[in-house]
């Protein structure tokens, strides 16, 4: 079993942040990362890695909330792009797969997500 710590905070040299828990010098537990560049998440972290529940907000205002497997995103989760469209369904290696659906007034499409393209906004379905 590793050697757990106190909550504390750690400061990269390229700017970059993380407050939370610690195991074995890692981010452990629960905690925030902001990165440099404004980007950041809010959750639960294991051995260094994104892990578990957390939410994760891009710069330009976008964000995902839900589970996270070694940085990726995966089970269930919601996207929300900057420009309020909305995806709430399953992840697995940090690509929508499963269930699925948009969410907004313009567009009411559900099935099973194949592969979508996603840079911090929506930009395509392809639905099975």
């Amino acid at each position: 079993m590793g050697n757990l710590s106190e909550h504390r905070t750690l400061t990269y040299r390229d700017g970059s942040k993380y407050v939370g828990e610690f195991k074995d010098e890692l981010p452990h537990g629960h905690g925030t990362a902001t990165l440099a560049d404004g980007e950041k998440y809010v959750g639960e972290f294991k051995d260094g890695d994104f892990h578990g529940q957390g939410t994760y907000t891009w710069a330009d205002g976008g964000k995902y909330s839900g589970g996270w497997k070694e940085n990726n995103r995966h089970g269930q989760g919601t996207v929300t792009a900057s420009n309020g469209d909305k995806y709430v369904g399953e992840y697995r290696d940090d690509k929508l797969n499963g269930q699925g659906a948009p969410t907004d007034c313009l567009r009411q499409v559900c099935g099973t997500i194949v592969y979508v393209a996603l840079v911090g906004s929506l930009v395509g379905w392809l639905v099975g």
